[in-house]
């Protein structure tokens, strides 16, 4: 009866073991999954931001369409403007000199106005393709989160379930370790209440 509670006293020494690992692989994973709740809320917060700084893009964009097709309008007047003068001059040509000058000078001033509203339409075009790719990749990003956070999770529940299983096991071998004591506390007892028997 000795040898059977020695082993079942190893037996909980083992139980206690695996349980206290299961305790600890319980606790490691539940911070696992606090860190990927921690990803995830940060993914979908940089997810907004890009969102919100985009369509804050999209907007220059147009803005800067606008500002092109403003620049064309004045230049189209200003060319017109210029024809007038000229044609006017070949019909009388009294028509100042510097009236014309001042005209061609408003015509470059207005191509050069063109020019520059639509190099900036050209870096708000490239700009929005950034904005418009990193909104992609932030988007992606939490899909990752979400996954690795699902992931995470089902690992915490494996987790959990083998903690009750080890509590369980530890349970149980507490009990064979206990329930043996007591044998063996009655078969010394009965031992030696035979040997006192004997000795009367």
């Amino acid at each position: 009866e000795k040898e059977i509670l020695k082993q079942y006293e190893r037996e909980l020494l083992l139980a206690k073991t695996a349980h206290g690992r299961a305790q600890r692989e319980l606790r490691q994973q539940e911070e696992k999954v606090m860190k990927s709740k921690q990803n995830l809320q940060l993914s979908r917060e940089q997810e907004v931001k890009c969102n919100l700084i985009r369509q804050q893009t999209q907007r220059e964009v147009e803005e800067a369409e606008m500002a092109v097709q403003t620049a064309q309008l004045l230049l189209q007047a200003a060319n017109s403007a210029l024809t007038l003068i000229i044609r006017a001059m070949v019909v009388n040509p009294f028509i100042g000199v510097a009236l014309l000058i001042a005209k061609e000078i408003a015509v470059q001033l207005c191509q050069s106005a063109l020019d520059r509203s639509k190099a900036a339409l050209r870096q708000k075009h490239e700009l929005l393709q950034k904005r418009i790719t990193d909104h992609e990749q932030t988007k992606a990003k939490v899909k990752t989160s979400e996954e690795q956070l699902k992931a995470e999770e089902t690992n915490l529940q494996t987790k959990k379930t083998e903690l009750t299983q080890r509590k369980e096991e530890l349970d149980s071998a507490d009990k064979r370790v206990k329930d043996q004591k007591k044998t063996v506390t009655n078969a010394d007892q009965l031992f030696r209440n035979s040997q006192k028997k004997l000795k009367e």
